[in-house]
């Protein structure tokens, strides 16, 4: 018996149940029975028995056929001759994996490329070992080769292995004997697969990285495959296992952090998480737990309201704080289940004084990932919560002596919006560099305020030139939110940019502290922020604080404790000692037109910031002030007034928000930023004094972007020429989404609405560069970076 239908056919495997684990490979020898085929070179063997009964797909298997090319298909019938493996030996296009044919169905691929007899006579061999119900299956191919001119493994044996009753599926590798080419990257199709593309999961790494370094992905393919060269064998013993899905399988898929943790300048710091339900059963209340340990000790869970089967939740934990340097041991985990093998995840993390990167120290580098043939910038993006020069960039590069020797790259830093804000000079490539870490300096360190900046390398390429990859990289699956950006510099700036997604960028910064009240030394990040003006003496402003005198009187506001009046020096403030004050112009003719505003305040979209002050007049003589906010600390940049009150007549401090007071409009940023509030003294000629103290500024989440929204949602092409198409899958568009897309000053330069599960958007009419869109469900919204180029 090939197959019986077991029940509804469904792929009832899934990533978070796939893992690469150190092993035993322990040769088959005379064990079993050897497979005859025609020949080593892409031939099928007869329908083969397994010895069981093995459940896979929906279905229930009692043979294989097996094909020389390092794969499986499940039942009597052999797979399509069309296509035994990928279109070209370092291409992930083609082959059993991608192949629509009826018969590329039920495939196990332990190592699926143009395989032939190695250095030593081919074997092809099945056991059956134990006692039901716990028999193992396995299929073993040994002594094969990679068959291409640029041999990398000359001799290679690996194995399939199927486990009765837990329907689980193994692929357990000897250690290889490398080949006699010149050492290079190919790809190999691992993984398995259902009905189709959309039913893989399929194993995915730089052809550099460590065979224990793989990760797992559903399909297609999209750059790397299983990858391998000659340098690069497995660990003898390296098992890749896929396991089915469980009744309770909830599990942890990754964690986002820092790599290296600069104090005080990325702190308070959050960690995220992507958790899974790969199990069978819904789950509510899924506790989520994060536990630092090392240099510091923090401890926090996050509670999941409820997870369905097949979907995944990104688990924002709370801000911890490090005050010393050292390494942290960053856990997440869920609570134990069916499936122990993806209850938690590691990851390492080094507290440091002045260094920031994504960079995991205990994962291998990539090769010959980015570069390219045309001139371009991949950058990291980072946020600070305090300000910090920037004294260098550290990149990795990758070990490719023939591409890499005698080529230029440099280092840049950008500010927020993309902008070039430091430049290295050009470094020419030389031996030494390869694999190694270099360093870029800058003519003049640039100042980053609070907030995110982006810091990379450039490589340039020659007319002409052929293309080269010096731009290592880390794998990440999935990828972090918006790590990484590929830049298209143009004069004066950039022309574009686009989100990467490709996984950690191997950058690095080096930040050192700003001169004392420094422009940029002031940014507020973190709130609440208050301000009493009491921290510095009479006459003397507060860090960050600015005034213009805007009629050129000579009477600006002054940080001051007392003011004159008829019965002498009066105080003035609040809280003691200090307020700000306007004093009137002696002349009588003057109406008052002055400024102090706040230091620059990093607002974010998904935030109400709530401004709350203390004000107060003479009580003789009425006294006038408008607040407004905006992105500049001059009256041209204030262009939204919060606040007005033309007839302020009380000589006791009175706060706004509070009965009887006037409201001040909160703050409801469209684009993340740097913005002032400004305080303008507006009271007519001739009158006493006004005064404003204890300022307050407090933050509250609106809403949070929607997960589910997020994953429901595509927008390409991106970068675009001049038309998006917007798609919808999965999720309930309730009346129509509503899309607005801002530029990076947060203008809103587009706004519209679609009714359809595919819609198409006219964008050819904004200018080339970066842009934020905004998709908004009913209550729920997303947010993606979107790049014109045209």
């Amino acid at each position: 018996m090939g197959a019986t239908s077991a029940h509804a056919q469904a792929f009832n495997y899934f990533v978070s149940g796939a893992g690469s684990v150190a092993g035993t490979y322990t040769d088959l020898g005379t064990a079993g029975t050897a497979i005859s085929t025609a020949n080593t070179d892409d031939a099928n063997s007869a329908a083969t028995p397994i010895g069981f009964t093995f459940n896979y797909n929906g279905q229930a298997f009692t043979d294989f056929v097996l094909n020389t090319n390092g794969f499986v298909r499940l039942g009597t019938a052999a797979p399509s001759a069309a296509a035994l493996f990928f279109s070209g030996p370092a291409v992930v296009t083609g082959g059993p994996i991608n192949s629509t044919d009826a018969a590329d169905v039920n495939l196990l691929l332990p190592f699926n490329h143009d395989l032939t007899a190695g250095s030593s006579p081919a074997e092809y061999r099945v056991a059956t070992t134990g006692t039901a119900p716990n028999r193992v299956c396995t299929v073993q191919w040994k002594n094969v080769a990679d068959k291409t001119a640029q041999q990398q493994y000359a001799n290679f044996s690996f194995q399939l292995k199927l486990y009765e009753t837990t329907n689980a599926v193994e692929f357990v590798y000897s250690a290889a004997t490398p080949g006699a080419g010149t050492d290079g990257a190919k790809v190999a199709g691992v993984g398995i697969k259902g009905n189709s593309i959309a039913q893989t999961i399929l194993a995915v790494k730089p052809s550099a990285d460590a065979w224990s370094n793989t990760q797992f992905q559903v399909g297609p393919l999209a750059g790397n495959g299983n990858n391998f060269r000659r340098t690069v064998s497995p660990d003898a013993g390296r098992t890749y296992r896929f396991l089915p899905r469980q009744a309770n399988d909830a599990g942890v898929i990754n964690v986002y952090t820092l790599g290296k943790l600069p104090i005080p300048y990325a702190v308070p710091h959050v960690v995220k998480a992507r958790v899974t339900n790969a199990g069978t059963n819904g789950r509510t209340a899924l506790a989520v737990t994060l536990t630092v340990s090392g240099a510091t000790t923090f401890t926090n869970t996050q509670t999941v309201a409820t997870l369905a089967a097949g979907d995944s939740a990104l688990v924002t934990f709370a801000p911890y704080t490090p005050t010393t340097t050292g390494t942290n041991t960053v856990t997440v985990s869920v609570a134990g289940d069916d499936n122990a093998n993806n209850n938690s995840k590691v990851v390492t993390q080094a507290v440091t004084s002045d260094a920031i990167t994504y960079v995991d120290p205990n994962t291998p580098a990539g090769a010959f990932i980015l570069g390219g043939s045309g001139n371009i910038i991949y950058a990291s993006r980072h946020t600070l919560t305090q300000s910090a020069t920037i004294t260098q960039v550290k990149a990795d590069i990758t070990n490719d002596a023939a591409r890499n020797n005698g080529r230029s790259v440099y280092g840049v830093v950008l500010d927020a919006q993309g902008t070039i804000v430091a430049r290295s000079t050009d470094r020419v490539l030389a031996a030494a560099d390869n694999g190694a870490q270099v360093t870029f300096t800058f003519p003049t360190s640039p100042i980053i305020p609070a907030g995110d900046f982006f810091i990379g390398m450039g490589i340039v390429v020659p007319t002409g030139g052929t293309a080269f990859y010096p731009v290592s990289i880390q794998a990440e699956t999935p990828v972090r939110p918006d790590p990484s950006y590929f830049v298209f510099p143009a004069a004066g700036g950039i022309a574009s940019a686009t989100e990467s997604k490709t996984g950690r960028l191997r950058f690095e910064a080096t930040l050192a502290p700003l001169a004392a009240c420094s422009p940029g030394s002031t940014t507020i990040a973190t709130f609440p922020y208050t301000e009493n003006f009491d921290g510095v003496t009479s006459g003397n402003l507060p860090c960050g604080i600015t005034t213009l005198d805007a009629n050129a009187d000579s009477n600006p506001w002054i940080n001051r404790s007392t003011v004159p009046t008829t019965a002498g020096q009066t105080p003035v403030s609040a809280s003691n000692p200090n307020a700000m004050v306007y004093f009137w112009n002696t002349n009588g003719t003057t109406a008052a037109n002055d400024w102090f505003f706040t230091p620059a305040l990093l607002l974010r979209t998904g935030f109400r910031y709530q401004l709350a002050f203390k004000y107060r007049s003479s009580g003789s003589y009425p006294e006038g002030l408008e607040v407004k906010y905006g992105t500049g600390a001059t009256p041209a940049d204030q262009t939204t007034t919060i606040w007005t009150n033309t007839a302020i007549n009380n000589s006791a401090y009175a706060t706004t928000g509070v009965a009887g007071a006037t409201p001040v409009t909160s703050i409801t940023p469209t684009a993340n930023g740097l913005y002032y509030i400004g305080f303008h003294a507006i009271s007519a000629a001739d009158k006493f004094f006004l005064a404003v103290d204890d300022l307050e500024i407090t933050a509250t989440p609106v809403s949070a972007t929607s997960a589910a929204l997020d994953r429901a949602i595509s927008v390409y092409p991106n970068p675009s020429k001049g038309e998006l198409t917007v798609a919808v899958q999965g999720v309930n568009v309730k009346n129509g989404l509503q899309i607005d897309i801002t530029n990076m000053l947060g203008q809103k330069v587009l706004s519209t609405s679609v009714d359809k599960l595919q819609s198409t958007i006219n964008v050819s009419n904004l200018a080339n560069g970066m842009y934020q869109m905004r998709v908004t469900n009913g209550s729920e919204y997303m947010t993606r970076t979107i790049a014109i180029q045209k």
